[in-house]
This record gives structure tokens, C-alpha cells and sequence, in this order.
């Protein structure tokens, strides 16, 4: 059975996840924004720990998800 053919609450987290940032375009953009600017403060010595902290949100959220 595919995925579009179950209903939200027999999908498991990982198939309610991608189907969700199929669906939202806007939410994968702000997502991969915000790592990519976390990954460009991270490369300059004197502002990395800001870096970190705008990656660890985005790190742990991704790592609940799956």
C-alpha cells in the first residue's frame, strides 16, 4: 500500500515526515537555511559557539523526528 493510500495514524514517524516536507516546501527551506547559515557561523573561530547554537535546535528536532 503507498504511502498517499493510509491514513495520518497508520503512518509510522518517518513516513508522516517526509510526507509532510513534500507537502511543505516553505518548512524544508527554512530548515536548510537555518543549517546553512549555522554551518557558515560555524567555520569563523569567534562566533562558532553562536553557530552551535543555532544548529543544536535543528539537530535535536531532526534527530526526534526520525
Amino acid at each position: 500500500m503507498a504511502t498517499s493510500d493510509k491514513v495520518a495514524n497508520q503512518l509510522n514517524g518517518f513516513e508522516l515526515t517526509w510526507l509532510y516536507f513534500g507537502y511543505s516546501y516553505s518548512l524544508a527551506l527554512t530548515i536548510g537555511l537555518i543549517q546553512l547559515i549555522g554551518a557558515i557561523v560555524v567555520l569563523y573561530k569567534r562566533s562558532s559557539l553562536l553557530g552551535l547554537f543555532f544548529l543544536l535546535p535543528t539537530i535535536i528536532i531532526t534527530l526526534s523526528i526520525l
